[in-house]
C-alpha cells in the first residue's frame, strides 16, 4: 500500500494530493474530538439519573422506605436532574471550545446583531 501510495502521488506531482487532503483530515479529527467529548459528556452528566432511578426502584421493591432513605433518594434525584439539566449548558461552552465553525458562526451571529441595532 505505501509503495502504490508513493507511485500515485509521483504520478500526481509530488506529495500534493496528499498536502489537500491533510486539511480535511485535521477537520475530521477536531470534528470527531467534539462529538466524542459532548458524547462523554452527556453520558457522565446523565448516568447518575439512571443510576438513582434504578437503585430507587430496586430499594422501593425489597424494603419499606423510611422518611430518611425517601429523603436521601429525593436529595440524590434532585442532583442527578440538575446534572441532566447541566448538560444543555455545559454543551454550550464545549462547543465554543472544541467547534471552529461554531466559534465563527457565534462571532458572526454578534456581528450581524450589532449592526442591525
Amino acid at each position: 500500500m505505501i509503495k502504490a501510495r508513493s507511485q500515485r502521488e509521483g504520478l500526481h506531482g509530488g506529495s500534493h494530493k496528499y498536502q489537500q487532503r491533510r486539511p480535511s483530515q485535521e477537520g475530521s479529527t477536531r470534528l470527531t474530538l467534539m462529538l466524542l467529548t459532548i458524547s462523554f459528556t452527556f453520558l457522565v452528566t446523565t448516568l447518575p439519573s439512571t443510576l438513582v432511578s434504578i437503585a430507587a426502584a430496586f430499594v422501593g421493591r425489597h424494603s419499606g422506605r423510611d422518611a430518611v432513605t425517601e429523603s436521601r433518594f429525593e436529595l440524590a434525584r434532585t442532583i442527578a436532574e440538575l446534572l441532566m439539566y447541566a448538560n444543555h449548558a455545559i454543551n454550550f461552552y464545549l462547543y465554543c471550545a472544541t467547534g471552529q465553525k461554531f466559534r465563527h458562526q457565534l462571532v458572526w451571529m454578534d456581528w450581524t446583531g450589532l449592526s442591525s441595532v
